[in-house]
């Protein structure tokens, strides 16, 4: 099971959006800050650090991820993105209490996500992660 929502956006310029995921026995939670530039201002990146333990997340578990050199492919829209939540955003930080996260946390480079709205209330979500 996999839970997404976005917990704060001004749909423009920035969401902050919270995964709640249950694979074997141990569920994990995550959140990410998505931008529509490359860029952040240190108030959004305070905002999303203040969110962090609202869902159980600490500051050791947070990553603000460096840009990467590698390109990452564009990934079209469909035509039912009509929404003003959809579209290409980059994962300028995250927070995790995954295990596997938290072994890699400090590997980690800017990918994009793109958002794409389903309808009633359901989002596709597809991420471009550099290796």
């Amino acid at each position: 099971m996999r839970d997404l929502r976005v917990m704060e956006t001004d749909y423009s310029g920035y969401a902050i959006v919270h995964e709640f995921k249950r694979s074997g026995q141990e569920p994990h939670s995550a959140m990410q800050l998505l931008t529509r530039e490359q860029d952040v201002s240190p108030q959004l990146l305070q905002k999303f650090k203040e969110l962090m333990p609202t869902v159980g997340l600490t500051k050791d578990m947070v990553a603000i991820l460096p840009k990467s050199d590698q390109c990452t492919k564009d990934i079209r829209l469909t035509a039912r993105s009509h929404c003003q939540i959809a579209g290409k955003w980059y994962i300028i930080a995250m927070a995790s209490d995954s295990e596997s996260y938290l072994r890699k946390k400090d590997e980690l480079k800017m990918a994009t996500a793109t958002i794409v709205v389903l309808g009633e209330g359901d989002l596709k979500v597809s991420f471009a992660i550099p290796t």
